[in-house]
């Protein structure tokens, strides 16, 4: 897919943790301008919404944008971010945006952030090995 005018042809896999009001919008934009884009979500009600064409959040125009990069083979929804995937964006100002920061939301960012950490770590032993 070429979009006109950006200059920009190399295309990348990207994975998104999250289809909130951050993550959503960026994984359909980054699938409209044609990168690969697989997009996580935890919750099942959320990712079976997704999946059958349903919008869990309310933005204007999101629907026809999700709709187009599906249809067009850029999006997908998955329940876990971490295959081969190339760049990975997560949204984490939920765990620093307020000033009371609780021990649950501590556990959550450690269990969202491990098999990210994991997956670098033995991405760059490998290869490092190469």
């Amino acid at each position: 897919m070429s979009h006109s005018g950006t200059g920009y042809e190399k295309r990348h896999r990207v994975a998104v943790i999250g289809a909130g009001y951050v993550g959503l919008p960026t994984a359909a934009t980054l699938a409209h301008f044609g990168h690969h884009v697989v997009l996580a979500e935890r919750d099942p009600s959320r990712l079976s919404a997704l999946r059958s064409g349903r919008m869990p959040i309310v933005e204007a125009g999101l629907d026809e944008l999700v709709a187009e990069a599906v249809a067009a083979g850029n999006l997908s929804f998955i329940d876990s971010a971490m295959a081969e995937n190339g760049i990975l964006v997560s949204n984490l100002n939920r765990f620093y945006g307020s000033v009371a920061v609780s021990d649950a939301d501590v556990a959550l960012f450690n269990e969202r952030i491990e098999p990210v950490f994991e997956t670098v770590t033995s991405r760059f032993k490998r290869n490092a090995a190469e």
